[in-house]
């Protein structure tokens, strides 16, 4: 989780996308080659700061966990403090996020 948030905050956009597995599907029901796209878009900004917080795991089977921290989140003209649970699945031994979910904005 941590190093998903530092490729965030980086704009490392490449790497921000190796965290999330193939069948990750947004959302908002977009396609995932269009959201890949915007995060390119919307990780082009002066600065990003992405903090995690107050994590909880809960382990669902061995290769698959729930993932529930506080998000706090700021760029020039944007900031937001949220509540998310991450679906993670252990893919050829690497923990991939396969699903999102916004719970609580503060």
């Amino acid at each position: 989780m941590n190093e998903w948030a530092d490729s965030w905050s980086k704009m490392n956009v490449k790497d921000y996308l190796r965290k999330y597995g193939d069948e990750f599907k947004p959302d908002n029901g977009i396609s995932r080659k269009k959201w890949e796209k915007q995060r390119y878009v919307r990780l082009k900004k002066e600065f990003i700061n992405v903090k995690i917080d107050q994590f909880t795991v809960a382990f669902v089977e061995c290769n698959l966990a729930h993932v529930s921290f506080d998000q706090i989140y700021e760029s020039p003209n944007y900031k937001d403090h949220t509540r998310k649970t991450l679906a993670l699945k252990l893919i050829k031994g690497q923990w991939k996020i396969i699903e999102e979910k916004t719970i609580k904005k503060y």
